[in-house]
């Protein structure tokens, strides 16, 4: 979800607000640069952020600061907030999973019972599985990517 301060303001931009950089703090605020097409009204997705100045009409770039104090309780929130998603993930049963049923077997066979047993193995411990095939893998790689982990580098 948000690894940084930068994360979190970049989640509170509009959707149709592009990200252009100059990322940094001053005093009790954080600033940033963005763009918006030229005529389309910006709304932001929270009344936190203040306009500073324009840059220029053409492309219309936009310079916004926001209190560091917001900012940064967002981010220790979200933290937290992922961390508590992640530890529930890793509890996550193997069996619930929607991989190949042979698949499931072979795992609990060797006590990968929980997604957190297996992400606690890496590639090639699961490539020494016997019957676990390369296609195998990489939908396990693939289903636990989409839940924002990965396989150990053991």
């Amino acid at each position: 979800m948000y690894n940084t301060i930068k994360d979190s303001l970049l989640n509170l931009l509009p959707d149709n607000a592009k990200y252009i950089g100059d990322f940094y703090k001053e005093n009790d605020y954080y600033f940033c640069t963005i763009e918006v097409s030229s005529g389309e009204k910006i709304t932001f997705k929270t009344n936190e952020f203040e306009v500073v100045f324009i840059i220029n009409d053409i492309g219309v770039y936009v310079t916004i600061k926001i209190s560091a104090k917001y900012l940064e309780y967002l981010n220790s929130y979200y933290s937290s907030a992922k961390l508590e998603a992640e530890q529930i993930l890793l509890k996550f049963p193997i069996q619930n999973l929607s991989l190949n049923a042979s698949v499931k077997k072979l795992l609990e066979e060797i006590s990968i019972l929980t997604v957190g047993d297996l992400v606690n193995h890496s590639r090639n411990d699961l490539s020494k599985i016997k019957y676990i095939k390369e296609k195998n893998i990489n939908d396990i790689e693939n289903l636990i990517s989409e839940m924002g982990l990965k396989l150990s580098n053991k």
